[in-house]
């Protein structure tokens, strides 16, 4: 048996996997566990959060749960000799992103000491949650000074010269910890983080994650049909204020979800929920695809990447491409009534069709053609 597949079905994960509806908390409390009990385990931390630039002292002790006047509570805090917090870990495996995070957890930080903000997830999701993360930051002003990849699975951002936020999946920290430990001869905390391991692996390579009883509730199924309304809401006022033209095209039913064919000028587009994207690319269900349209097919369009480069050049980028489909995320505010999202969607879109049409001015999209 290889050591991939034995640390995947270690008995920690199996049980924590069976029975914990949170295994993040079960994991947090197991990576505090072993951070408190060796000072080899620390030190293995400290280099690896001093490849992001920021240097940790050994002698931090661990809490999990820390609330605060904020109302946050992060998973696990570091806390110096001083009484500071100077490191900051919230764990996620597929949980999303609360309103507090990263922004919240960042404010905890001494501006005159800095720190580090990890963020530990699987590694399929870096490619999702890296993103969000960079775009809260930087619409809360939180400039980045320095972005760089230590490797694909660890990926850091400079926020001072003090501070930083990262993200990082388990696998690559968890195996720096349980490496350094089996270098010193402690085999048996070595063996704690082998099953620390185990969960993570699990739920990293998990086809189908088991249910919650919240995931069946039917706020659920009504926040899906919401999605659905909103894009019919939107495509209403697109047509209304001339913005795009939907003659003789229908709404459609994807594997992926529900959406709605439009033409801007020469492109032919779509308003969409798309869950594989969710999934993959963004953290957002709502989509804008844009492509050539002719008589035929759909096609690739230089002109219209040409025509979006300012989204392309954002940090992260705001215009993507799978196949011969460009694609815009559309991104809503949280916490907020639904005639603001539909506006904050409405702004974006207003924004993407300005850029493709050059023209500032609605034209009537149906008459033209």
């Amino acid at each position: 048996m290889s050591s991939n597949i034995a640390i995947s079905q270690s008995l920690f994960g199996h049980l924590a996997h069976k029975f914990g509806d949170h295994p993040e908390n079960l994991a947090t409390e197991a990576l505090s566990y072993v951070l408190n009990r060796s000072l080899v385990a620390r030190k293995a931390l400290v280099r690896f959060i001093a490849q992001s630039g920021v240097d940790l002292s050994s002698d931090i002790r661990f809490q999990t749960q820390v609330s605060g006047a904020d109302e946050a509570i992060p998973d696990l805090v570091g806390i110096t000799p001083n009484n500071e917090v100077s490191f900051i870990c919230e764990a996620k495996f597929w949980a999303g992103l609360t309103e507090n995070q990263p922004i919240t957890y960042l404010r905890r930080f001494s501006e005159n000491a800095g720190g580090s903000l990890l963020f530990l997830a699987p590694s399929r999701r870096i490619a999702t949650l890296w993103p969000e993360l960079i775009r809260r930051c930087q619409q809360s002003g939180h400039l980045h000074k320095e972005e760089k990849q230590i490797s694909s699975e660890y990926l850091v951002s400079k926020l001072g010269d003090k501070l930083c936020i990262s993200l990082s999946s388990w696998r690559l920290l968890l195996n720096a910890m349980r490496h350094a430990l089996e270098t010193e001869g402690d085999m048996d905390m070595a063996a704690d983080v082998r099953q620390l391991e185990g969960l993570c692996a699990r739920m990293d390579s998990e086809a189908f994650l088991p249910l919650r009883s919240e995931e069946l509730a039917g706020s659920i199924g009504a926040r899906n049909i919401q999605y659905n309304e909103i894009v019919n809401d939107l495509t209403d006022t697109l047509v209304a204020n001339n913005k795009v033209s939907i003659r003789g095209l229908r709404a459609t039913n994807t594997q992926s979800g529900y959406g709605r064919y439009m033409r801007v000028g020469p492109f032919g587009c779509m308003l969409q929920v798309n869950s594989s994207l969710w999934s993959r690319l963004r953290e957002t269900p709502i989509w804008f695809s844009i492509q050539n349209r002719d008589e035929v097919k759909w096609t690739y369009s230089p002109q219209a990447k040409e025509r979006l480069f300012l989204l392309e050049s954002e940090n992260p980028p705001r215009l993507l491409q799978e196949g011969d489909e460009l694609l815009v995320p559309l991104f809503m505010p949280t916490g907020c009534e639904r005639d603001i999202v539909v506006r904050a969607l409405l702004v974006q879109l207003e924004e993407i069709i300005t850029h493709l049409t050059g023209e500032k001015q609605p034209q009537n999209l149906d008459s033209a053609q």
